[in-house]
């Protein structure tokens, strides 16, 4: 990769992006609090998702709140002393379900608990009974799971609350450029090693690659001849072949144009992909693809032959031609 390529890739991925905050709580009892984190997050110039912003509507307010989870980047949760409103359904709270919903969604959570030490709460916001083993086990479950900040004031929870979050955004804006650059690595990586696989099929045959091709042939019918499938361990009539593929990227001016292209296979799943992604003549197809190199069968007017092929075995991106 070129020192332009890295920097091109560190400019893209710290470009702004405006995250999404769900912040899970009880209400009454914790306004204060929640105003405070509500700060934080527009202070950050982040975008806060919480009750304060729900409209009517005719669905039910839990369905709302889990939706609202779901489309969230990142769950922020604050429990003081209260359980909070139960559902029937479950026996759980509003709030250890929107938990439950994000965990499901592999949301990042970062759990926030009051510290029943130094931070002063009225009775009337103290739960008792069932509820009050019910939050205390929800507690445990959070303390067993996460690393919990226990906040001591409305100030000190915002404060808690800035410097998590923006130390969630860095390494998410982090792993986002090293995915990036791993990309960009692969491609660079991919398209060295289909140049020597056009120069050397036998020795790098089998291998996996990341390449982006254009489609400039056609899709082959049920009539193609079975061993040309069977050669490369494929079923026929359960995978796909388009004739001519061309790599892109791969510098082959000083190889037999010839041998530019070749076909691609797709079986299973991937053929399923292919179809339903609309790839056509001119799509441009981004992924993993298997080097294939094998003896077919009477594929030539004087018997057999060795033919290179690529088979796909991991879309990523399709981009297909304009109409």
């Amino acid at each position: 990769m070129t020192i332009e390529n890295m920097e091109e890739i560190m400019k893209t991925s710290n470009k702004s992006k405006v995250w999404k905050i769900f912040v899970s709580s009880t209400y009454e009892d914790m306004i204060p609090f929640r105003e405070a984190v509500l700060d934080a997050i527009t202070g950050l110039e982040q975008s806060p998702i919480g009750m304060e912003h729900f409209v009517s509507s005719s669905e039910k307010s839990l369905d709302v709140c889990l939706s609202d989870v779901r489309r969230c980047n990142l769950y922020v949760l604050l429990v003081g002393m209260r359980y909070g409103s139960i559902d029937e359904e479950t026996g759980k709270s509003f709030t250890e379900l929107e938990y439950e919903e994000a965990l499901r969604n592999n949301i990042p959570v970062l759990p926030f608990v009051i510290d029943e030490n130094e931070c002063p709460v009225l009775p009337k916001f103290v739960d008792d009974g069932s509820n009050a083993e019910k939050l205390r086990d929800f507690k445990k479950r959070l303390n067993s799971s996460h690393l919990v900040s226990r906040f001591k004031s409305a100030d000190d929870l915002k404060q808690l609350v800035i410097r998590s979050v923006e130390k969630q955004i860095q390494q998410a804006v982090e792993k986002e450029t090293e995915d990036k650059i791993t990309s960009s690595n692969e491609d660079v990586l991919g398209i060295d090693i289909y140049r020597k696989f056009i120069l050397l099929p036998e020795r790098y045959k089998n291998k996996i690659i990341s390449l982006r091709i254009r489609i400039d042939g056609t899709y082959g019918s049920w009539q193609q001849r079975d061993d040309l499938f069977l050669a490369y361990g494929l079923a026929p009539g359960d995978t796909l072949r388009i004739n001519d593929v061309t790599p892109l990227g791969v510098e082959l001016s000083d190889i037999n144009s010839g041998n530019a292209g070749m076909d691609l296979f797709a079986e299973g799943k991937m053929a399923d992909w292919i179809l339903d992604t609309g790839v056509t003549r001119r799509s441009v197809v981004e992924g993993k693809f298997k080097l294939l190199y094998e003896n077919v069968r009477n594929i030539t007017p004087t018997g057999d032959a060795k033919i290179a092929a690529l088979l796909i075995i991991e879309g990523k991106k399709v981009i297909n031609p304009t109409k």
